[in-house]
């Protein structure tokens, strides 16, 4: 025979098991704890802000970054205006070789020199063409100085820790100021 015993109305009465999942929320870098705005005992949210990494040394980085993107940026609209300059050196350069072809056909001048037209009219077509792959290459050096800046916003962006899901702190273990190692357990 069950033994019935009175509790009072905010006790709960059961039989089982309960079992807690517990998670560590990690920094993914090393650096130093700029502040925990959580402690022991405390109901967090899923993503809510649990603390944040001192992240100045990478805003400094993220600032280089982006002077490397207007600078690769600049790069590619010196590279296009060179392009320009070399595609009129070319089109002077078979002018010019035109117009020595025709006057060696009528004997007014050597053919050293429509040699020569030749040669200057194949030196701007080569030098076009060098232009135009410097271009291309200043264009893939922005698209790397891009991707560099995107890095390292995204490690500004892991700087903030929050709350994979909700739950209560039940360990603090870092305070600010400490410098923790990659990987280094906040709460």
């Amino acid at each position: 025979q069950e033994q019935r015993i009175d509790l009072p109305y905010f006790i709960a009465s059961g039989n089982g098991r309960i079992e807690a999942e517990e998670i560590h929320v990690a920094t993914k870098y090393a650096g130093r704890v700029a502040e925990v705005l959580v402690n022991e005992g405390d109901l967090v949210t899923s993503g809510q802000v649990i603390a944040r990494m001192d992240s100045s040394e990478i805003e400094a980085e993220l600032a280089a970054a982006r002077a490397n993107v207007a600078q690769a940026e600049e790069n590619v609209v010196e590279a296009r205006a060179l392009i320009v300059l070399r595609e009129s050196e070319l089109k002077l350069a078979e002018q010019e070789l035109s117009r020595a072809q025709s006057l060696v056909s009528r004997g007014h001048i050597s053919e050293q020199l429509a040699d020569q037209r030749l040669a200057a009219r194949d030196t701007a077509r080569a030098a076009l063409t060098a232009a135009e792959a410097r271009l291309a290459s200043t264009q893939r050096a922005v698209e790397a100085a891009v991707a560099q800046a995107e890095r390292v916003e995204t490690q500004i962006a892991d700087s903030t820790l929050v709350a994979p899901r909700a739950g209560r702190v039940q360990y603090r273990l870092a305070e600010p100021g400490e410098v923790l190692a990659a990987v280094g357990i906040v709460v």
